[in-house]
């Protein structure tokens, strides 16, 4: 996953860590610097910056914990 985003109605992406938002997930894929949960909501986009299951994971899974 590239990016996990959350618009409110007034058209913000709630999901951003910058704005409070956890992101959690089921595992990482493993050796790997650049497929970390804290890409999630990072705010920046393209393969340097994604997240990717353990290797086998068949139920991967993310969320977001919004602060309000």
């Amino acid at each position: 996953i590239d990016e996990f985003e959350i618009y409110s109605t007034r058209g913000e992406n709630v999901a951003l860590a910058t704005l409070g938002a956890k992101a959690t997930a089921s595992s990482e894929y493993p050796g790997s610097d650049i497929h970390k949960t804290q890409h999630l909501n990072d705010g920046e986009y393209g393969n340097s910056k994604s997240w990717i299951p353990a290797l086998g994971e068949t139920q991967a899974w993310t969320q977001i914990e919004l602060p309000e």
